[in-house]
């Protein structure tokens, strides 16, 4: 089963091939890349459920997300209808107030095994030897498991939540705690697991705490993580992925070849 965070690919789409329109100049590049790539990974992987956001951002923050360029109103008018079309003929999942991200952490645990399509790396605390994750750019594709993880971040999946709490997420405009390095912020969150294991697994954000309370900092470095201690647990819950009990809905009754030539595509054209 391949679950997909489907936002990812209407994004990408818009911004890669928004350049494709119709004889009327009506723009149609997110549609034709979202349905040329769903059905090529239908064809490599075989089942998809698409997995849908459907949350409001100031719900989680005013600061999360924030750094991103609000579209024109055209532009969700075109998601909205995008995202109606594929339910035609694919299996989805969507629950209010939750993102992608979270409809798919709830749904790896009811197949034995699973492959995440997505870019987002919040996904890595969800590996296991049942689920590995797809990752894509430029047309390429690799599967990325949690060997991977452990040999590039020396993390094991549990760990990644807190340790993207510390390291921040520029792309969600999540802070990071400054004047600590990649392998140094790793390093720091094994060594909270290591002193107490039990008490890691149950919050790990007061063990790091507590290591970083007790570390060999700079004077910069002590100032700096003291204004940045309170943030490390609001961080750590936008980014540590939780859900359960999410029905998958099988396609709704509509016209998507109808969709499909409205916008100007033939039977064959989406495909690869």
């Amino acid at each position: 089963m391949l679950l997909v965070d489907v936002s990812m690919i209407m994004h990408r789409s818009f911004h890669a091939m928004d350049f494709l329109k119709t004889s009327t100049d009506v723009p149609t590049g997110m549609e034709f890349g979202t349905f040329r790539t769903l059905e090529a990974l239908q064809k490599k992987y075989g089942d998809l459920i698409l997995c849908f956001d459907n949350y409001k951002r100031k719900d989680k923050g005013e600061f999360y997300k924030a750094n991103r360029t609000k579209k024109p109103d055209s532009f969700y008018e075109r998601l909205e209808r995008l995202s109606r079309a594929i339910r035609h003929e694919y299996h989805y999942a969507q629950v209010q107030g939750w993102e992608a991200d979270e409809v798919i952490c709830a749904l790896v645990p009811t197949f034995d095994n699973c492959f995440i399509y997505s870019n987002d790396r919040d996904m890595y605390q969800l590996l296991s030897e049942e689920c590995k994750v797809i990752r894509s750019h430029r047309g390429k594709e690799w599967v990325f498991d949690k060997e991977d993880m452990w040999e590039k971040f020396h993390l094991k999946p549990h760990q990644w939540a807190v340790y993207k709490s510390l390291m921040g997420d520029k792309s969600d405009n999540i802070p990071k705690c400054k004047g600590i390095g990649a392998e140094w912020g790793a390093e720091l969150v094994r060594k909270a697991e290591y002193v107490n294991p039990k008490h890691f697994a149950i919050d790990p954000c007061m063990m790091l705490a507590k290591v970083l309370d007790f570390a060999n900092l700079s004077k910069n470095q002590r100032k700096t993580w003291e204004k940045f201690k309170a943030q490390l647990c609001v961080n750590y819950e936008l980014i540590f992925l939780r859900g359960s009990n999410v029905k998958v809905q099988p396609p709704v009754e509509g016209d998507m070849e109808g969709y499909k030539k409205e916008l100007e595509f033939t039977c064959d054209e989406t495909e690869f």
